[in-house]
């Protein structure tokens, strides 16, 4: 069988005319409408006037930390604070007095700082308690204000901290002395635990109620 090419009715070119084509035909042209992120970048940017954003700017932004927004205290905020204070000092001075009394050991070392402490505590307290009562009687959103709730929550958390451990502290010491672990006196162990649960449960209710009717 044959293996020569099939006929052709063109004549054959030489090298010459060939090349000569080939320098006569112009070059592709490139796509205008090619899509690229780069070029989608470029055009949006053009529009607005703004430059076109790099693998560095990305960097740039990307190192930059956030800086925590530092929450201060409103001016009345700072002396509910200053209330806060006076009002444990007095309380931990009370209680602290009262259990001496009860336990029987009277002397001036024990009572000289609870008995000095209260003689400050408490016209700071009621001098601060009275202002601030007759600021939120002039200003009723004053009772809302997140300095003060903040201070009322505190105050709330830590009461019902004292009262519920000094529960378990009571039944402990009565299931002791029940069991003859516990030497001391049960009628003392429940003064004690009642002058605690009186003073912080007095002052939990009172924030409570006080909370719950603003």
């Amino acid at each position: 069988m044959d293996n020569h090419p099939p006929y052709s009715s063109e004549p054959p070119k030489d090298d010459f005319s060939m090349r000569e084509q080939h320098e006569h035909t112009p070059a592709p042209q490139e796509h205008s409408h090619g899509f690229s992120l780069h070029s989608v970048f470029n055009a949006s940017n053009s529009d607005h006037g703004d430059s076109v954003p790099t693998k560095y700017d990305a960097l740039e932004v990307s190192t930059i930390t956030p800086q925590a927004v530092v929450k201060v205290l409103s001016p009345r905020g700072v002396e509910y604070v200053f209330l806060t204070i006076a009002l444990f000092t007095g309380a931990i001075s009370i209680i602290d007095i009262l259990i001496i009394f009860v336990n029987g050991s009277i002397n001036f070392g024990l009572l000289a700082f609870p008995t000095a402490a209260l003689f400050v505590t408490l016209p700071v307290f009621t001098a601060l308690f009275l202002r601030l009562k007759r600021a939120e009687l002039t200003n009723p959103k004053l009772a809302l204000d997140p300095s003060k709730r903040r201070s009322t929550q505190f105050t709330k958390i830590v009461t019902f901290i004292v009262c519920f451990f000094t529960l378990i502290g009571l039944m402990y010491g009565i299931f002791a002395k029940a069991g003859g672990i516990y030497k001391g006196s049960l009628v003392k162990l429940i003064l004690d635990a009642l002058v605690i649960l009186v003073i912080a449960g007095g002052i939990l209710v009172y924030y409570w109620a006080n909370e719950h009717t603003a």
